[in-house]
């Protein structure tokens, strides 16, 4: 996924809009989205056990994982489950971030499986 802060966004993979850099950067400034983004790289989990590994409220989690989810670095899946309950969870959208400084302005270009 690339997004540049000097041109409209362009579609990823998937032919949706991908988010504008400043999305992508106010994402990653934010310590509680970096810590969700830390705990979900590993395996996807629920909101409650994002809550529980980051020791964040699940208010919070419920608006960062917005943020993180607009921003286009974590991608929402249904757990299915044999009780016929099937929660939300979440897994990183990304693997890598590359940022170019150009003439163009500031291109980012993200390496992952949800772009």
């Amino acid at each position: 996924m690339t997004a540049q802060s000097s041109r409209p966004p362009a579609a990823n993979a998937r032919g949706e809009d991908r988010p504008p850099v400043e999305a992508l950067f106010g994402a990653l400034e934010d310590s509680d989205c970096r810590a969700i983004l830390r705990v979900v790289g590993t395996e996807p989990l629920t909101a409650q056990e994002i809550a529980d590994a980051c020791e964040i409220p699940i208010s919070t989690v419920y608006r960062k994982v917005d943020t993180l989810t607009d921003a286009g670095l974590l991608e929402p899946r249904t757990r299915v489950r044999d009780d016929g309950k099937h929660p939300q969870q979440y897994t990183a959208g990304i693997e890598e971030i590359h940022v170019d400084l150009g003439d163009n302005g500031v291109a980012v270009d993200c390496e992952g499986e949800g772009v």
